[in-house]
């Protein structure tokens, strides 16, 4: 999606019914999206192309938005 490109990032994944395969989960929907660091990831967040999408998410779902680190690449 070019909102994403915008701020280097993928959106990845998005599953309104994710398959729960250990423990609990109460949360409806799960999105992925994919920066190349926390440096780029975090004008994201505050931004208002964010802003929009999340305000769309919270009135249709509950959830958390977290944000961790990726795996270094592969040597």
């Amino acid at each position: 999606m070019p909102v994403f490109a915008k701020f280097t990032g993928k959106l990845m994944s998005i599953d309104e019914k994710p398959d729960v395969l250990e423990g609990e989960r109460t949360h409806t929907h799960s999105r992925l999206i994919e920066f190349p660091d926390k440096v780029c990831a975090k004008p994201w967040t505050t931004s208002p192309e964010s802003c929009v999408i999340a305000e769309d998410l919270l009135n249709a779902s509950e959830g958390q938005a977290i944000m961790v680190e990726g795996l270094p690449p592969a040597a």
